[in-house]
C-alpha cells in the first residue's frame, strides 16, 4: 500500500513521493537540482563579494542607507598591515584611539591600551569583563561580553 499525506494547501491526501498536488496542482517538492543550483549561485556571489570588500585598500561601508567606500588613513594603513582580517572602518577608528560597540578585546587594546583593572564574570557559557581604564575616580569603564565590547560607561 502507498503511503499517503496530506498536501500542505489543499489538504487533500496525496501520495507521498508527489512532487506535485493532483488536485490543487500546486508543486509540493523542489528538486534536488534546483536547490543545488541556487547553492552554488548563493555560495558564488558571496564569494564575490568578499574578495572586494577584503581588499586591502578599500571596502565598503553602508551609513544611512547610502553605501560609500572606506579609504584607510595613514594611521588606518599602519593597523591594516598588522591586522588584515580588521575592517577599514575599525582601523581608522583604532589609528585615531578611540572605539565603538562590538569591537574585540584586541581591537580595544590596540586602540586604548590595556585596562588598569578586569573584573571578570563566569557564568554559564558566558564571560562578561568589566575594565577599568585607569586608578582616576574619573576612569572610563569598558564592558565586554563573551570577548565582545558591548557597554562603554564614562565618568564626570
Amino acid at each position: 500500500m502507498l503511503e499517503q499525506k496530506k498536501c500542505k494547501y489543499c489538504a487533500m491526501m496525496i501520495p507521498d513521493d508527489a512532487m506535485v498536488c493532483p488536485h490543487c496542482r500546486r508543486q509540493l517538492k523542489t528538486s534536488i537540482f534546483t536547490k543545488g543550483c541556487w547553492l552554488l549561485i548563493f555560495v558564488f556571489a558571496g564569494l564575490l563579494i568578499n574578495s572586494y570588500l577584503m581588499s586591502p585598500d578599500k571596502q565598503i561601508s553602508k551609513t544611512n542607507g547610502a553605501v560609500q567606500e572606506v579609504q584607510l588613513t595613514e594611521n588606518g594603513k599602519k593597523i591594516k598591515e598588522a591586522h588584515l582580517s580588521w575592517s577599514n572602518d575599525d582601523c581608522n577608528l583604532i589609528g585615531e584611539k578611540k572605539i565603538r560597540i562590538g569591537m574585540n578585546r584586541d581591537q580595544v587594546i590596540a586602540a586604548l591600551g590595556k585596562p588598569y583593572k578586569i573584573n571578570k564574570t563566569s557564568f554559564g557559557n558566558s564571560v562578561h569583563e568589566k575594565w577599568i581604564m585607569s586608578n582616576s575616580p574619573n576612569s572610563t569603564c569598558l564592558y565586554l561580553e563573551n570577548g565582545r565590547l558591548t557597554t562603554i560607561q564614562t565618568s564626570r
